[in-house]
């Protein structure tokens, strides 16, 4: 879904626990999108992506996302990750450091 098209469905949504945002399929714009409803709603940004490079993780960090999983480790730490935001900490994927001096992993 473009971010046209998912921000009328988003407004409907009143008080979200969390919300997961795949910038890799949706693209950026998106993660700007929710990052300015994030305020409005009150609640965590978990993003999934496929960089690796921690300049990138950071700005995304610093626009008020609260955690940063690989969609590689998605499965192995969605449940982890998702602990962590709901009560009130940040997460940075743990698999980070075994792609160290890749900035992009391909599918």
């Amino acid at each position: 879904m473009s971010p046209d098209e998912a921000s009328p469905q988003l407004q409907r949504v009143k008080k979200p626990a969390l919300i997961i945002v795949d910038t890799y399929s949706l693209g950026m714009n998106y993660l700007q999108v929710i990052l300015k409803m994030k305020k409005e709603m009150n609640c965590p940004v978990l993003v999934l992506d496929h960089y690796t490079e921690q300049l990138f993780i950071n700005d995304i960090l610093s626009k008020g996302a609260n955690g940063y999983l690989l969609v590689h480790s998605f499965e192995e730490e969605l449940g982890v990750a998702i602990g962590y935001l709901l009560h009130g900490e940040n997460y940075v994927s743990k698999l980070l450091e075994a792609y160290k001096g890749n900035t992009y992993l391909l599918k």
